[in-house]
């Protein structure tokens, strides 16, 4: 339903009442607008400190790319190197076995 014309009648007293009706609401506006601001400041102060926190997790993630690229050569080396011990000692294995019987201890 519309309507096309709202007739009001303010009796006594009532535009005091509504004066201070807009008086608080006013009041509570102001009140909000204060919050908001604070909100606000918080806000970006949040967001600077997410902007650090992301520039400090991309520092950490590009140098743990490092040492797990680091980590993979030093097995490969690890890896190089158990291969060559293997080979030492079955050379002196080989050596040993050539050598002559040790003398009578006498």
């Amino acid at each position: 339903m519309r309507v096309k014309e709202l007739e009001t009648w303010a009796g006594p007293g009532q535009a005091g009442v509504r004066a201070a009706g807009l008086q608080a609401v006013r009041g509570d506006l102001a009140i909000l607008r204060r919050n908001q601001e604070s909100m606000l400041r918080a806000q970006r102060s949040l967001r600077a400190e997410v902007g650090t926190l992301r520039s400090t997790q991309e520092e950490h993630t590009r140098v743990l790319t490092a040492l797990t690229s680091e980590v993979g050569a030093l097995k490969t080396d690890v890896a190089t190197l158990k291969a060559d011990m293997g080979e030492m000692k079955e050379t002196l294995r080989e050596i040993l076995r050539r050598l002559p019987p040790p003398a009578p201890a006498g």
